[in-house]
This record gives C-alpha cells, sequence and structure tokens, in this order.
C-alpha cells in the first residue's frame, strides 16, 4: 500500500495522474502543487466512495487548490462503472493510486486500488487493439474468410464433453518437468494444447486432442515447426491467416470477442453468426473458457506459471520480441519472479472465471509461477493418479462429434459481395465526412450526424472506434463542440482511408 509520507517527489517523475483517495495531509498539499507545476499535462484526481465526505472533500480541494485547474474530485457511487471511466479517460498515461497516512479506511482503499489498477491496464491492452484502426484485425480476418475452404461453429459442440476432465497445457517454464507425465495418459483425459507449447507436443511427440491459436501476429516460423496439424484446431479469425493456412485438420472457429462489431455484421451477412466469445487474454484464457463450455470437468491447467526466472518460456519455444515490460513479483512459493501486464490480466480473468463457475473442479498443477486463486494446487502425478481410464475412445469420440456436425462452406462470391458493401459504404462516409467539414465553415452544424445514421461503416467501425480513440485525442483539444465534431471528423476520415487501402488488396 503506497502513503503519501512514504513518497518521495522522485518516486512520481514519470507519473502523470496522482489518484488520491480521501483528504491528503496538510503536509502534502505542497508538494502535490509543486508536482503539478512541473508539467502542465499533470493531474490529481481526488477519489472518495463516501457521499458523507464528499462535500467536505469538495471544500478541501476548492480552498487548497482554487487556482488550480488540474485537479477534479471523483464521487465513486458504482465501482466498477466509475472507475472504468477514470481508465479510459487515463488511457495511455501513467497513473499511482495512493493515500495519506491519516486515511483509515484502508479495506475501501486497498479495493478501488485494485479495481482501478485492473481497469487501467484493461483499457491499456484493450486500446491496443485498435492502434492500427483494426487493419490488422481485418485483413487476417478476411484472408481466412476467402482462404479457409470449410470450418465448423464451435457453438455446435457446446456440452458435447460432459464430465469429461481436460488438461490444458501453456507454454511456461515448468512444462518442462511435468510433459512426459502425459505420454501414457490414454483416455483419462482430453489434451488441449494452444499457442507456443504446440511446438513443444510437436517435437517431444506428446499426443494431443485439440490445439489452439489466436495469434494476429506472423510468428511463421514457430507455427511453421509443427508441419502438419492433423488435430481439430479452435482459433478465431484475427489469427495471421499464413499461420491457419498451415492447419490441415478440422478448424473451429469460436466467434469474435467483440471488439470489432464490423466482424459481426460480417458474420450475420454469411449465416455464420454465432455469440460474442469473451474469453479474455491469452490462449490459455480461451482454452479454460472452450472446456468450460464443451462440459468438460475437471479443468486442469499445467505450465501456466504467467511469470519466469531466467528462462520466459519452456525449451523448444521459438523466441520472439516482446514490447511488454517486465514486473516483479512473488510466485506461489514466495520467490521473487518476472511477470508482464496481460499475463496479469489473465491471472485475473481467470480467477474470476473460476469464482463465477464453481459447478466446475478447477486445478492449477502447474507445481510453480503465481499463485491462481479458486484453483486447487495440486501435482500433476497426483492428479492423474486420480483420474480414472474412461469407458470411451476419445479420438474415436471426437471424430465421431466432429463429424456429425456440419461443416460451413463459405462461398467466396458472398464474402466478396460483404467487402464491397464495405467498400462503397466506406466512400459514401468520406464524402459525408467532406458534406459535414464543408457545412461547419458555413455555420451549419449537425452535432448528431444524422446522414451517418443509415451507413453500415458508421454504425459497426468508425462510431465504435471513436468510443475507443476519443480519450486519447480529444486529451489536449479545447472543450469546444466545433473543435470536437471537426477532430472526430478527421478521425472517421483517417480511419477511411486506412480500411479502403486494405481492401483494394481483395476487390
Amino acid at each position: 500500500m503506497q502513503n503519501i509520507d512514504d513518497i518521495f517527489f522522485e518516486d512520481f517523475h514519470e507519473t502523470d495522474v496522482i489518484c488520491v483517495y480521501g483528504k491528503s495531509n496538510l503536509d502534502h498539499i505542497s508538494f502535490l502543487k509543486n508536482w503539478l507545476k512541473d508539467l502542465d499535462s499533470r493531474k490529481v484526481i481526488f477519489l472518495e466512495d463516501d457521499i458523507k465526505k464528499h462535500d467536505a472533500l469538495l471544500s478541501f480541494v476548492d480552498k487548497n487548490f482554487e487556482k488550480e485547474k488540474k485537479t477534479q474530485t471523483f464521487l465513486i457511487k458504482d465501482f466498477e462503472k466509475d472507475l472504468k471511466k477514470i481508465a479510459w479517460e487515463n488511457v495511455y498515461l501513467d497513473i499511482k493510486i495512493i493515500k495519506s497516512s491519516n486515511e483509515k479506511r484502508e479495506a475501501n482503499f486497498d479495493k478501488i486500488s485494485k479495481i482501478l489498477k485492473e481497469l487501467h491496464l484493461g483499457a491499456n491492452l484493450t486500446s491496443y487493439l485498435y492502434s492500427d484502426f483494426g487493419i490488422k484485425n481485418f485483413e487476417n480476418l478476411y484472408n481466412n474468410l476467402l482462404k479457409t475452404d470449410e470450418f465448423i461453429l464451435f457453438e455446435s459442440l457446446v456440452g458435447e464433453f460432459k464430465n469429461i476432465p481436460v488438461i490444458i497445457a501453456g507454454a511456461g517454464p515448468s512444462l518442462d518437468k511435468n510433459l512426459y507425465e502425459l505420454k501414457d495418459l490414454k483416455n483419462k483425459a482430453l489434451i488441449f494444447v494452444g499457442g507456443s507449447a504446440l511446438n513443444i507436443f510437436a517435437k517431444k511427440n506428446i499426443k494431443y486432442h485439440f490445439g489452439a491459436s489466436l495469434d494476429p501476429n506472423p510468428y511463421f516460423k514457430r507455427f511453421k515447426e509443427n508441419e502438419i496439424f492433423e488435430k481439430p484446431f479452435f482459433y478465431q479469425n484475427q489469427i495471421d491467416n499464413n499461420n491457419l493456412s498451415l492447419v490441415h485438420s478440422k478448424k473451429i472457429l469460436a466467434s469474435d470477442f467483440g471488439a470489432h462489431p464490423l466482424e459481426k455484421w460480417i458474420y450475420e451477412g454469411l449465416n455464420a453468426e454465432q455469440k460474442t466469445f469473451e474469453a479474455g487474454w491469452t490462449v490459455t484464457t480461451f482454452l479454460i473458457k472452450i472446456a468450460k463450455m464443451l462440459g468438460c470437468n475437471p479443468i486442469i491447467t499445467i505450465g501456466l506459471d504467467l511469470s519466469f526466472k531466467k528462462q520466459k518460456y519452456s525449451k523448444g519455444v521459438v523466441k520472439e520480441k516482446s514490447t511488454y515490460k517486465l514486473i516483479k513479483t512473488k510466485d506461489i512459493n514466495e520467490n521473487e519472479v518476472l511477470t508482464q501486464k496481460d499475463w496479469l490480466l489473465a491471472k485475473s480473468w481467470i480467477e474470476e472465471y473460476a469464482a463465477l463457475n464453481r459447478d466446475k473442479t478447477f486445478i492449477n498443477a502447474t507445481e510453480g509461477g503465481l499463485k491462481i486463486e479458486n484453483f486447487k494446487n495440486l501435482k500433476l502425478l497426483d492428479v492423474l493418479n486420480n483420474l480414472k481410464e474412461d469407458q470411451i475412445d476419445l479420438d474415436g469420440y471426437i471424430h465421431t462429434k466432429i463429424s456429425n456436425e456440419g461443416s460451413i462452406k463459405l462461398d467466396n462470391k458472398k464474402v466478396i459481395e460483404m467487402l464491397s458493401k464495405i467498400s462503397k459504404s466506406l466512400e459514401k462516409s468520406n464524402e459525408l465526412c467532406d458534406e459535414y467539414i464543408f457545412e461547419i465553415e458555413k455555420d451549419v452544424v449537425d452535432f448528431n450526424l444524422l446522414k451517418f445514421q443509415k451507413e453500415i461503416v458508421y454504425v459497426y467501425l468508425l462510431d465504435p472506434y471513436w468510443q475507443i480513440w476519443k480519450h486519447i485525442l480529444l486529451r489536449n483539444i479545447e472543450n469546444n463542440e466545433i473543435h470536437i465534431l471537426l477532430n472526430k471528423l478527421l478521425f472517421f476520415k483517417n480511419v477511411i482511408t486506412e480500411h479502403l487501402n486494405l481492401l483494394r488488396k481483395f476487390l
């Protein structure tokens, strides 16, 4: 826990926003004022979750920061909703959440601090999905739709593997010590392998039942080392199209995760719509949700370190560059280890998902790594010894279930037709942007942009992306409705240009 008393000015030199819970000590007012003056972009947000104390906090801030416009007070009524607002308004900024030593509501502070940190981290990582206006996602989507001969919809398999145990293998460094325990598993459990762990299983010649990948980046070398995928394969269409082209087995498509509404519109038009499939932050969280929806029980994880000391992944994983800053933390055995932001979010997602699905038994047999709450922590060998060999032949059962489900075969002409509709809507929307900018110059303003309302790309692309980007783009813009509208229209034109350039590769 951080108190203002414990932190010197130097600790905040890279901080953009300080969130202070409750009133600050008078001794710290000069500290906060000096910190604010050092850079124009800095601000302080005073947080309060007790409405009875809010008026006193307002008076305190008005009295001590009356000439300072870079402070604000925020009354938290709905923790999730209100803290999410703060998180998104300060996306990409460095935030510290603190309290002064005279603030005794430690449980409240801890709750606010934990939720806000997770929401802010989530906002940062989510916004990365839109950093290129969704171009990489849609490039993979269009290629995968046009090049995939046939696939099965995941929803057709929901509940078909009821009470069959499953082992989900991540690629953490702990996988090395237990991998060979899976060689003679026979029909005791299904084995799901995702992402980087596919290489390891292929090199060690260890059998698995389902593979999976979500990675939109072209780690072609890492993927190609698996040669031919012979097992059914779960995926979402943001997977790199070159990687998906290497999968020659049955492909099972899980729906999009809701980040790109235009993708859902495309699926609807192709009669391949499924419910939004929000599956966390990594391929392991994706497979945990897959396993639960299939009906598997218990759900056992291995190689789920989410941290490392020296070696980031299990031996055999092709090295890749990472842009994530490493974070020091403690593992389940209180040893100092390194982790990264997306792994911490994955940990929180897994813990929450297990808590929401207590009808399932979740077991972490990683034997190391970060502690996962709401999971039983057991040794893999003990878990395997307690599993009974199923009477059914799992390979045969999988083959029957998948064969009985009708594959979808997309008509490429229909896909091209959908892309053409998007292209025409982009061109029309670009014309509308120019019309609106011209009208603004003539003092004719439509803040509701009514002409856009029937355009496909406005509803499913431009406006949803604006809701993400506005937090960044308007941060240094004067709070003037005309200026905001102009920036919005110019943003639309940038998105339109990028997507038209992409579609020209396919049309």
